[in-house]
């Protein structure tokens, strides 16, 4: 009598398991660049040398930095996250495989046009690891227009561009070229 009561709470803690990792990949349906991110931080953490190039306004900089920081460079690319509740039903996702299934990208787009992550896309290698992520943002309001499109390389570096509009301003454009 006993082993069954212990083998019913034993299956039950299974069953539980399960109905946990079931919730966990229902709350998060898209791929995680905030994980994502964290995890190149993390793996970027400590002295690293980049170079830096600068494209603002026609104006152009080049920088060596020998003491860049991960931390500091990369959070912001975790709030391009769109694994949020509200946004579950937001994007149509698309999965790419090659001729032997094998997942080569997700692409993720935006279906509401007042959405401002317009699209996300990731790429993957032949072994399954992230070779390239891709985000465009887009705002337009009475206030501003602002166009932004990031891509990330893990193990090489970013780029990022970005244009701004204000009322009553000229327009301005940035571009930054990370290289690790």
């Amino acid at each position: 009598m006993n082993r069954v009561i212990v083998f019913l709470i034993l299956l039950g803690g299974i069953s539980c398991q399960s109905e946990r990792a079931i919730e966990r990949e229902a709350i998060q349906p898209f791929f995680d660049l905030d994980a994502f991110f964290q995890t190149e931080i993390d793996r970027m953490t400590g002295d690293k040398t980049v170079e830096r190039n600068i494209l603002f306004m026609g104006k152009r900089d080049k920088q060596k930095l020998d003491n860049w920081d991960a931390k500091e460079e990369l959070e912001g690319f975790k709030d391009l996250n769109i694994n949020r509740v509200a946004w579950r039903d937001q994007y149509l996702v698309d999965s790419l495989r090659d001729e032997n299934h094998q997942l080569e990208g997700l692409r993720y787009t935006a279906i509401d046009s007042s959405l401002r992550i317009r699209e996300v896309a990731v790429d993957f290698t032949a072994s399954g690891e992230v070779s390239e992520v891709r985000v465009e943002k887009y705002i337009k309001n009475l206030v501003v227009h602002f166009h932004q499109k990031l891509r990330y390389r893990p193990g090489t570096g970013y780029w990022l561009w970005r244009e701004q509009k204000v009322p009553l301003t000229k327009r301005s454009e940035m571009k930054i070229e990370v290289a690790y």
